[in-house]
């Protein structure tokens, strides 16, 4: 492995940490670590953040904090449509219900 990609596999492996550590506190650390980002990006452009559920939008901004403050916009939107996804899920119930009601039928015929 070259040293170049020893670099970049030691930023992929750590910003992470960073990421969790600086969410949501009120100090430099969020700034830090977005221009780190920032500036990791300019030399590798196609190189992408991992995602981390852990990482959400803030619920309640105080006075004294800031959104920026927040991580969670380094991480790519991912647009879900709630009504497209329940409908999805809801007709797979439907598929594994009507699959036990045919093969208890075999086991079980009706009248017994």
């Amino acid at each position: 492995m070259k040293k170049e990609e020893i670099l970049k596999k030691c930023f992929t492996d750590v910003i992470w940490m960073a990421i969790r550590y600086a969410h949501g506190i009120h100090t430099y650390a969020p700034s830090m670590v977005r221009d780190a980002i920032k500036d990791f990006k300019k030399i590798y452009p196609d190189w992408k953040l991992k995602e981390d559920i852990t990482i959400e939008p803030p619920t309640d901004l105080s006075s004294y904090a800031s959104r920026s403050d927040y991580l969670d916009d380094l991480f790519e939107k991912k647009d879900v449509d709630i009504k497209e996804t329940a409908k999805k899920m809801a007709e797979d119930v439907i598929k594994i219900v009507d699959d036990i009601g045919e093969k208890r039928a075999k086991i079980i015929p009706d009248g017994d």
